[in-house]
């Protein structure tokens, strides 16, 4: 009489530790999905934070180009072809510098 009883009560643990098995795979799964959101997430603020970094130095560097440019003391006699090439190089680092700026900001 304790034998069939016995043998349903371990059909029924059987079950039972195949329903938590299942959830526990399941909730695993979930956790999975978690840590890779997490993960881009963190991914995402990292490349933030190196535009952001890339974007404040541009604007240092042609903040400094423009302080050149206008600080200079220039000796009168230089050629004006070499006056005309430091210029336009100077105007070419700050455009540049802005442009980098801009497009990390924007990004």
């Amino acid at each position: 009489m304790f034998a069939p009883f016995a043998a349903g009560m371990e059909v029924a643990d059987m079950a039972w530790e195949v329903k938590c098995r299942e959830e526990d795979m399941a909730q695993r799964a979930l956790e999975n999905e978690r840590r890779a959101i997490d993960d881009a997430r963190r991914a995402v603020d990292e490349k933030a934070q190196q535009l952001k970094g890339i974007s404040h130095l541009s604007a240092l560097v042609a903040g400094f180009a423009m302080v050149v440019l206008v600080e200079i003391q220039i000796n009168p006699n230089i050629s004006p072809v070499l006056l005309a090439i430091f210029g336009c190089t100077t105007a070419l680092v700050v455009g540049t510098m802005l442009i980098a700026m801009l497009n990390c900001t924007m990004m």
